[in-house]
């Protein structure tokens, strides 16, 4: 079904919400399908001033990479992308009903959890979208459910199961390393109960703790280059704004939870989840370890996650859906005779199967349009309607000055060229003609009529190639004549 009601995107190149990430992540994997395999060395689409690529490393590019991989074998059409990042869903929407399988005993529950999952409004826009936090939640889902498992049949290759999605989930997207919780949660509950049994609560503790420990190195070895990420600095890198904070949570309260991590139809059976959690406390430990960390979190990271960086927002899709989960549960327990005579519960809960899939293709069906695309960065849309002919505009191996890209990434993509990046409406006549007489530079995109103005008279501009909406593309003048100009 989600795969029917994502048909009309799967052909979609990038756009919509949050495109400027889907656009870095989309060079990573175009740089490795192209220039450079090695995994780690994700590239971007600036160019260093020997020539080659800029290496930005962030999250351990294993998806980006093995996208890439891919490519080299089907080709880099946007729809094998789109359907890799499906099967990437699909894994997370089988870890849910795993995991509601374990907890309630019960197939059937553990299949609506997953429906009900599989159509939050957050998981279905990403689910066939470039973005690592995909893979960081699918493993962090099995993490889940292979810690649960271990602590019913205490077999070492759950565990080792556990570990190895751990280690997944944290090199895709380093704030999932806090499902580790559940970890320490069970080492501390099981020496409570049974301190005889101190070397396998350490074996518990140990073994994922060195499955990740590749993760691990690979966050020590970068995060000292991660200059001016906010990431690192949460609400102590801004300054205190006690109105901003307020409203952030406002918007969370009002919005964020309730429309986009959950929807409508799942607030009746959230709260029936909280009473039902609360009467059946088999799993309640657990859940308010993993709620509290995440909860603190979202705290540390308010002033970054703000209003707009959604996809932040992943690790709490788990316990929320389990909470739903619980909440079918309830309703399935029910024992007043009106209920089971008439099968309210079981009507109930088809209706909300029914309607859910329209209620989240409502909220996000202008999630992938031009009119959102750069809600964050701002950006001139005559890149996008006129992509592929600005592409052939321009030889596929040019190196170009892209002017006035606020994000770096989304111009570069749809007109598939590397080179240098001006965010300013001035002109600094000696770094252009740095790049042209010494890095190369043969192209200028631009859409700023004063910098096209003065580069033609300081003879930069060769010739005009190209005009369409509000965008000039000029050869540049490589011939070194512009040197005799003032």
């Amino acid at each position: 079904m989600s795969l029917f009601l994502h048909r009309d995107y799967l052909t979609l190149d990038i756009q919509g919400i949050h495109s400027w990430r889907q656009s870095q992540t989309m060079w990573n994997i175009r740089n490795f399908a192209r220039y450079d395999a090695n995994i780690l060395n994700p590239r971007v689409s600036k160019l260093n001033m020997d020539g080659t690529a800029k290496i930005y490393r962030y999250e351990f590019p294993v998806l980006q990479w093995s996208i890439g991989m891919m490519q080299k074998v089907v080709g880099e059409e946007i729809v094998f992308v789109r359907l890799f990042m499906f099967g990437v869903g699909i894994f997370s929407v089988v870890g849910m009903y795993f995991l509601g399988n374990f907890i309630f005993k019960s197939w059937w529950i553990g299949l609506a959890m997953a429906f009900f999952f599989q159509f939050s409004p957050l998981f279905y826009y990403y689910t066939i979208n470039p973005m690592p936090d995909c893979l960081a939640l699918a493993a962090g889902i099995w993490f889940i459910y292979f810690s649960l498992l271990y602590e019913e049949r205490r077999e070492t290759r759950v565990l080792v199961l556990a570990g190895i999605c751990l280690l997944m989930s944290t090199w895709a997207k380093l704030p999932f390393l806090m499902f580790s919780i559940l970890t320490i949660y069970f080492f501390f509950k099981n020496m409570r109960w049974n301190r005889a049994c101190v070397l396998r609560q350490l074996q518990y503790a140990a073994i994922p703790l060195l499955l990740v420990l590749p993760a691990l190195v690979w966050y020590a070895w970068v995060m000292p280059g991660w200059s001016n990420n906010p990431v690192t600095t949460g609400i102590f890198g801004a300054e205190f704004d006690l109105r901003n904070y307020l409203g952030i949570l406002k918007f969370h309260v009002t919005s964020m939870f309730p429309k986009t991590l959950l929807y409508i139809t799942m607030w009746p059976l959230f709260f029936l989840g909280m009473v039902g959690i609360l009467r059946d406390q088999k799993h309640l430990g657990w859940m308010v370890a993993l709620i509290g960390i995440t909860s603190l979190y979202f705290l540390l990271e308010l002033t970054t996650i703000d209003r707009h960086h959604d996809y932040y927002m992943m690790p709490f899709l788990p316990w929320l859906y389990v909470m739903v989960g619980y909440g079918v549960y309830f309703l399935s327990k029910i024992e007043l005779p009106v209920f089971r005579k008439y099968k309210i519960p079981t009507l109930f809960i088809l209706a909300l199967i029914i309607t859910s899939p329209n209620q989240t293709i409502q909220r996000t069906k202008n999630a992938w349009s031009l009119e959102v695309t750069g809600y964050l960065t701002g950006f001139v849309d005559d890149y996008y309607y006129h992509s592929d002919i600005l592409r052939e505009a321009v030889p596929a191996d040019a190196k170009c000055i892209i002017v006035n890209d606020p994000s770096t990434y989304m111009y570069s993509y749809r007109i598939d060229k590397r080179g240098f990046f001006h965010l300013e409406d001035h002109f600094p006549v000696g770094w252009f003609k740095d790049l042209i007489d010494n890095h190369g530079a043969t192209y200028l995109y631009s859409d700023s009529d004063k910098i096209n103005q003065l580069g033609l008279s300081e003879g930069l501009m060769d010739s005009l190639v190209i005009e369409i909406g509000c965008i000039k593309v000029f050869r540049l003048n490589t011939s070194k004549k512009h040197l005799n100009n003032k």
